[in-house]
Parts: C-alpha cells; structure tokens; sequence
C-alpha cells in the first residue's frame, strides 16, 4: 500500500516536470538515490557496505543489467509515458511487467514458463485491453 502511493506521487512529480528532458530528470534522480542509497549502506552495515562486494563479471553484468535496463530505461519509458499520454493512460502498462518478464525470461535464460504462468499473462492482457478501452 506505500509503495502504492509513493509510486502516485512519483507519477504526479514526473508529470510536473513534462517540461524538462527525460534523461535529465531520470539521471538526476538514479544519481540522487544512489548517493542516499549509499549513505543508508554505510549506516547499517559500515564499510563493508562497499568491501564486501566481490566485483567478478558477472556481478558486473547482472548490476549493469538491473540498474541501467531495469531501471534507468524503465524509468524513462515511464516518464515519456506519463507526459505523453498521462498518468491514468499510462498506468495499465505497469502490469505488462510480469508478462514480459516470463518473456524475457525465456529469452535470455530459457526458462519456460508454466501454464498457470501463460494463463495469468493472458488474464493480464485481457485485463489491460479492458482497461484500455
């Protein structure tokens, strides 16, 4: 339920600033948050927050993977989304996210999805079509 309507004010914020440029506003908010996230790291957990982190490539990749196409990306098609064609348009898409996991998922690492899975994709969808209409 918080994150419910942190992520409304969010949404209202990035359409206040529909004036300013995408990148700016999404930039400024990952740099921004990694700085408090950094912050509270060493708070809790000293500097082992940074030394404990065994850097291997696939750390690397997987990190670069999350942050920049998991976020950074996410966080811009939102905000394009948001300021085209506004929050209530916008906010049926949020649900494609599981659907195109399994997708993606699949694509990558080969996992295939159950039916159950496909089912609740489809009921998705539908679900997104009804709400779109």
């Amino acid at each position: 339920m918080i994150n419910a309507i942190f992520w409304a004010l969010y949404s209202i914020y990035f359409r206040k600033l529909g004036n300013s440029d995408g990148l700016i506003v999404v930039s400024n908010m990952f740099i921004i948050g990694s700085v408090l996230l950094a912050i509270m790291g060493l708070l809790v957990n000293g500097p082992e927050t940074f030394t404990g982190i065994e850097w291997v490539p696939g750390f690397i990749s997987n990190l670069l993977g999350t942050s920049v196409v998991g976020g950074a990306v996410l966080f811009l098609v939102w905000y394009l989304l948001v300021n085209t064609i506004g929050v209530a348009n916008s906010t049926p898409y949020i649900f494609t996210v599981p659907a195109l996991t399994l997708v993606l998922n699949y694509l990558i690492m080969g996992i295939q999805p159950s039916i159950p899975e496909i089912i609740g994709s489809a009921v998705m969808f539908v679900g997104i079509y009804l709400a779109s209409t």
